[in-house]
């Protein structure tokens, strides 16, 4: 019988699973420790020999395969049924990094790794780099997304090596061969990996006896031996193709020993024991380029294929994880960028841990708790008397038409929760105690109550923000936060004007933190707080008021102005070493300000603005002795009297006169209301067109609104992230996935049913974005969707992300002569 021709040895390819548990391990590393660093990262995958009949083993990556303490990685090596390969991650910042990876040479430089192990003899030492294994992936933590490929490099033999014959290791041994290989691989498996590796001598003596031996003993077992094989873990099933560390294991054997003939092992289980009816028994033969050198490196073949194609894998968490999990991350992911990018020594654990008390849930108070939410500040109370009103929706982000009627304090708790499930929230019902508001001898206890629970509330919190709408609601809070030294924020607008200010420390003779600064001989004197600079009694400002001075009248783009630079002031105070005590700086300083001290640049006392005059200063205040809340004296009277003395105050607004020594004089109002000229009906009539949905088109639509334009049309092509709502004043926790222009219009319906709003998911063609020919009739179409739509509209609001998708939209509205 004629003997078979050799044919061309094929190897069965390998393949990944990357576990669950491998990406919340590298997630969690990537915020905590690695941030923007895109640094390769030596990873250990998980193999074993192929244990089932129809199915072939995997590499897996595990959480244990990411860099692990020792104790750790220590047990996760124990487990007999894992033994460990190096490899490598790539992870990058991107997607379209992720994409323009050169992933040859990345390939190419892993197989010149194992070349370079073969050549150096480490191989021999540790024989699991001939396995060695390649991962790029890009992480999308907003979605919690992750894109991968693995690529298992393999050594190309050249020229290719050839199969003599293949058979069942039950047909090549004798039985009693068979017996005796069996109980020394099964020894060999049970062994402690450190020697127990996956790539091995099989040694068989004239009297049947086997041994397994480390591969660096080959010429120690020349001439002692009936039957020597390269024996290797195996992880395919097929009974017609040895797996694909062979290939690299040949390579190692031509090289290393320049053998022609190979007789291989393909060491296969069943139930976690050698089978070698189902292990194989190969002869392979090898040739030695002539032009083969030690300094050329092989070709190299590897990358893995996903169902049938090489292309990427891709796994999504979101079903798996704890939606409020998953928001937690996505949420930190945003702050962390800010720390990796541009502020390493920003403290993100202060922010986190600080609780804030809100005294008024209005205008001020939607627009700062939705700007805390977003420097990762997680408890938040709010004290408010009021109900949502119908015209406060379209004005106060937290509230939806459908809220109206509700206490403001509930309702905005409700919202916060839906923003961020994992927000810490209360609202506290409650009307803070003013002088100038007379009360009867029966409500006295009522109000002495309100007057503790407000004490309460401030001992309880890290810092206050005094919100509300009139002036004489913020004296009890200034004095009792400074006479409890706690941080104070005050925000207030008038009609086209805003101010916003941190109060100063407590009197220093009356705070035991401040005697040792002794501010006189520094020569710092301690900053103001909002009453320091009017030192007139507050007095009643509501009572007979007519129908337009009741009504706030103020324009609309005021509190979110005011509201972000009073969340900028407090987070600067926090980080602050000094924090409550920090001198204040102006923009005019000789002196640079606390630049060097505080990570996020000067850290003002007073910021004053006109919308009119789009202008801005800082202002410098210090506290004055005749001040009717902070003062020594006036703090030295409360703690001496007690409630009497509130009770003295809120029903004889003249009382602070001989306390202070200054004359009291009538609160004067700084209401203007002047604009006869302004043509509602334009405003009413006219047609927005926003392009962007992101944070601008949340905040631009709701000021539109406010202003009574009542037409907007987005256009976006997202879809709204988890990180996007406590940023986007227009979404939700369960918006999350839906795309942005259509979730803005249902948002803008909700907070004003009357709204004549509509969305366009569409995609803006760019320029230095090109297409493929057969994307271009869909670009066009594109094109000429978004020319009808700005034809068809009064104003175009440019608010996406990138400088390249403005410029078609500004080409066509010059085009078209559109604002």
């Amino acid at each position: 019988m004629a003997e078979k021709e050799p044919t061309i040895l094929q190897f069965a390819t390998l393949n990944s699973s990357v576990q669950e548990g491998f990406w919340h391990s590298f997630s969690s590393l990537k915020l905590d420790k690695l941030g923007i660093d895109d640094s390769p990262i030596s990873i250990t995958g998980f193999n074993g020999p192929c244990s089932h009949p129809k199915v072939s083993n995997y590499l897996t990556l595990l959480s244990e395969s990411l860099p692990l303490d020792e104790e750790s990685s220590a047990a996760s090596t124990s487990n007999r049924n894992k033994c460990p390969v190096p490899g490598i991650l790539y992870n990058t910042n991107t997607l379209e990094s992720f994409k323009n990876l050169d992933k040859q040479s990345l390939l190419e430089a892993e197989a010149k790794k194992i070349w370079d192990d073969i050549q150096s003899g480490k191989a021999l030492e540790d024989p699991a780099v001939l396995s060695r294994f390649l991962v790029i992936s890009f992480a999308d933590l907003k979605n919690w997304i992750f894109r991968y490929w693995v690529a298992f490099p393999g050594l190309v033999l050249d020229p290719p090596a050839s199969l003599v014959e293949l058979k069942p290791a039950s047909e090549y041994f004798s039985s009693k061969e068979a017996e005796s290989v069996s109980a020394a691989c099964n020894d060999w498996r049970n062994s402690d990996l450190t020697t127990a590796v996956p790539f091995f001598l099989v040694s068989v003596s004239s009297d049947s006896r086997a041994s397994i031996r480390h591969i660096k003993d080959w010429e120690a077992c020349q001439g002692d031996h009936q039957k020597l094989l390269f024996g290797f873990y195996d992880p395919c099933h097929l009974p017609k193709y040895p797996g694909w560390p062979l290939r690299n294991y040949l390579a190692l054997i031509r090289s290393r020993w320049n053998l022609e003939t190979v007789r291989f092992f393909c060491y296969r289980e069943s139930r976690g024991f050698a089978d070698l009816n189902r292990s194989l028994v190969g002869q392979a033969l090898v040739t030695l380029s002539s032009g083969e050198s030690a300094e050329t490196v092989p070709n190299s073949v590897g990358w893995e294929f996903n169902k049938g194609k090489q292309v990427h894998r891709s796994i999504s968490l979101a079903n798996s994880m704890d939606p409020k999990r998953m928001a937690v991350s996505a949420v930190d992911l945003n702050l962390k960028l800010m720390t990796w990018r541009a502020l390493p020594s920003l403290n993100l654990t202060i922010l986190s841990s600080v609780k804030c008390l809100l005294l008024g849930a209005g205008t001020l108070g939607c627009e700062v708790a939705r700007i805390l939410m977003g420097w990762g500040i997680r408890n938040i109370t709010f004290v408010d008397y009021g109900k949502v009103a119908t015209s406060n929706p379209v004005r106060q982000s937290l509230y939806t038409y459908e809220d109206c009627g509700e206490f403001k304090a509930v309702a905005a708790v409700k919202r916060l929760k839906q923003i961020y499930p994992a927000m810490e929230s209360s609202g506290v019902i409650m009307a803070i105690p003013m002088p100038g508001h007379p009360i009867s001898s029966q409500e006295e206890d009522s109000v002495l109550a309100d007057c503790r629970r407000l004490i309460d509330l401030i001992e309880s919190h890290d810092a206050v923000l005094l919100l509300t709408d009139t002036r004489e609601s913020r004296w009890l809070p200034s004095l009792l936060c400074a006479n409890a030294n706690k941080i104070a924020i005050n925000a207030d607008f008038g009609y086209d004007s805003y101010m916003v200010m941190r109060h100063g420390a407590g009197p220093t003779s009356l705070s035991d933190d401040l005697q040792n600064l002794d501010m006189n001989k520094t020569n710092k004197q301690r900053l103001g707080c909002y009453f320091c600079n009017d030192v007139v009694a507050p007095q009643d400002s509501m009572t007979d008021q007519t129908l337009g001075q009741q009504c706030t009248v103020t324009r609309p783009g005021l509190a979110p102005i005011a509201g972000a630079l009073a969340v900028e002031l407090l987070v600067g105070v926090l980080q602050h070493p000094l924090g409550i005590n920090a001198k204040g700086d102006n923009s005019s300083s000789t002196n640079g300000g606390n630049n060097d001290d505080s990570p996020l640049g000067i850290l003002p006392h007073q910021i004053r603005g006109s919308v009119s005059q789009f202008s801005k200063i800082t202002l410098l205040g210090q506290a004055s002795d005749s001040c009717t809340a902070c003062s020594e004296t006036v703090i030295s009277a409360y703690r001496e009297r007690g409630n009497r003395f509130i009770l003295e105050a809120i029903n004889h607004p003249t009382y602070h006169s001989p306390i202070t020594k200054k004359d009291t004089r009538c609160f004067p109002s700084n209401v203007v209301r002047a604009l006869p000229s302004l043509n509602l009906n334009v405003l009413s009539s006219i047609k927005c067109l926003l392009l962007g949905a992101g944070t601008l088109g949340c905040q631009v639509s709701r000021t539109l609104m406010d202003w009574g334009i009542r037409n907007i049309t987005f256009v976006d092509y997202g879809k709204v992230a988890m990180s996007n709502p406590v940023r986007q004043s227009l979404y939700t926790f369960e918006d999350c996935g839906e795309f942005k222009a259509v979730a803005a219009v249902k948002s803008l319906k909700q907070i004003f049913p009357a709204m004549e709003s509509s969305g366009v998911v569409m995609a803006i063609p760019m320029p230095g974005h090109p297409i493929s020919r057969k994307d271009e009739d869909s670009v066009l179409a594109d094109c000429k969707r978004l020319s009808e739509l700005i034809e068809s509209h009064d104003v175009v609001f440019l608010l996406t992300d990138t400088r390249e998708s403005r410029w078609l939209p500004s080409l066509l509205c010059a085009n078209a002569n559109k604002l």
